[in-house]
């Protein structure tokens, strides 16, 4: 027996040094994104019609979501995932982030039927950007033409092969990971540390309660008197960035039109990083200061008369920003957000054209 104990002994400690080996496989991470993001989806209304919950549709109940997202400057492998504080009440307290599915060279093609060649339409786009929350500023105009025309039928022609990029594809892949959760419990609190298995570290507040809204009735809206937007003080919020997007839709089967018209509640023209949601450049102070946001103890804005007389759907998104967290210690960059939203769509059926 004792000649065994050796090996034994050496089983065990290979045993045990596997898990090291595992994760010394991994680079160290480049970037790190945790975001806690409350929001509320309003249901969506349509003008003059009474309120309906259409099935599958946003009910208006909050959600809180855990979201996380690493970047690699080399491929990256599995597990990774980020240890969050126990009220979340995750399994084993991690919110696990994945890469993404391999891709093989047949990923995307057809099942070898050939289609017939159709038409398609010239599509005129127009793109108006709008912004200040006192009086209408702008517009910034931007036009262009997508060409239409017989397409091809399989899409890449006779005597094409699409190249396999596969291998190419995957490697670039397997440098970005992600995940989310749902979290459960409405109490939650969420204040704490999310620590990256693969290096990295956000400490934050925790969640933001739900945005409570008084106006608008997007089922009543009046875009030629302007659009009242009210809601009620959010603990916690260090600034507000309202804004709303609306489309119209014209011409015919051969020349189609689409306008898409946008407003923000900054002073000054909205920079590129906040359209489509706030993302801070240096810090919030400055945003503060610089009129990106509105203060914090904000609770109304309206929304310019004029912007949206044409349009035919109009969507309208507060959004709340906590108190975000950065850190670049080791090489590693880290960015932790915090965000309440409420996004509400309203469908102006007697307009457009």
């Amino acid at each position: 027996m004792s000649r065994n104990r050796p090996l034994v002994f050496s089983l065990l400690v290979l045993a045990l040094l596997l898990p090291a080996v595992v994760v010394a496989q991994q680079p160290t991470t480049k970037t790190f994104y945790l975001t806690l993001r409350t929001r509320v989806d309003a249901p969506m209304r349509m003008m003059g019609m009474p309120d309906i919950q259409i099935p599958g549709m946003p009910t208006g109940e909050p959600q809180r979501s855990v979201i996380g997202r690493a970047l690699y400057e080399e491929a990256a492998v599995e597990p990774i995932f980020v240890m969050v504080p126990e009220d979340l009440q995750l399994a084993d307290s991690r919110l696990v982030l994945r890469l993404p599915a391999p891709v093989t060279a047949e990923d995307g093609e057809g099942e070898g039927t050939e289609e017939t060649p159709g038409k398609s339409p010239n599509i005129e786009m127009s793109n108006k950007l709008y912004w200040h929350p006192d009086e209408a500023r702008g517009p910034v105009t931007e036009t262009f033409t997508v060409e239409g025309g017989q397409g091809p039928a399989g899409g890449m022609g006779m005597g094409m092969a699409m190249p396999d990029l596969s291998r190419i594809v995957q490697e670039m892949n397997n440098r970005e990971a992600e995940g989310s959760e749902v979290v459960k419990p409405k109490t939650v609190v969420g204040q704490g540390d999310y620590v990256l298995n693969t290096t990295g570290t956000a400490t934050l507040d925790g969640f933001l309660p739900p945005l409570k809204m008084i106006s608008p009735d997007m089922s009543q809206l009046a875009p030629a008197e302007g659009i009242a937007v009210e809601w009620e003080p959010i603990t916690g919020a260090r600034g507000y960035l309202v804004s709303a997007v609306g489309t119209n839709m014209g011409g015919d089967e051969d020349n189609m039109k689409m306008t898409i018209t946008s407003w923000y509640s900054t002073i000054n023209e909205p920079p590129m990083r906040i359209r489509g949601g706030y993302q801070q450049a240096t810090t919030i102070a400055d945003d503060l200061r610089d009129g990106v946001l509105l203060p914090g103890d904000t609770t109304s804005c309206v929304i310019p008369a004029g912007i949206f007389d044409d349009v035919m759907m109009l969507t309208i998104t507060v959004e709340a920003i906590g108190n975000d967290f950065y850190s670049n210690e080791g090489g590693t960059t880290v960015f932790g957000t915090i965000r309440s939203e409420w996004s509400a769509m309203g469908m102006i059926m007697a307009m457009g054209g």
